[in-house]
């Protein structure tokens, strides 16, 4: 989450990183890790829906992680967050 994570993260050869718990930071706080560190590529996790999805991925996220925000209700809700969540990131 911190920058000293991302470079010890990075020293140890990884270029990939979950970014969790992001909703308590924001795509902003992505965009801030994304400019110092353009080698590594973020995956933020926790509290991505299809309100933020896009702020998100424009912020420079390589992609984006959901799982309670998708897995929750009926198979028809669930169908139709999928739907909101594609329509929300074209």
């Amino acid at each position: 989450m911190t920058p000293t994570e991302v470079v010890m993260a990075y020293n140890h050869g990884l270029t990939l990183l979950k970014l969790f718990p992001s909703n308590l930071f924001g795509p902003s706080y992505l965009k801030g890790l994304r400019d110092p560190f353009p080698e590594v590529e973020f995956i933020p996790t926790g509290g991505i829906s299809d309100q933020n999805a896009k702020s998100w991925l424009e912020a420079g996220a390589f992609a984006i992680g959901l799982g309670g925000n998708l897995t929750k209700g009926t198979t028809e809700e669930i169908r139709n967050t999928v739907f909101r969540l594609k329509r929300s990131i074209k």
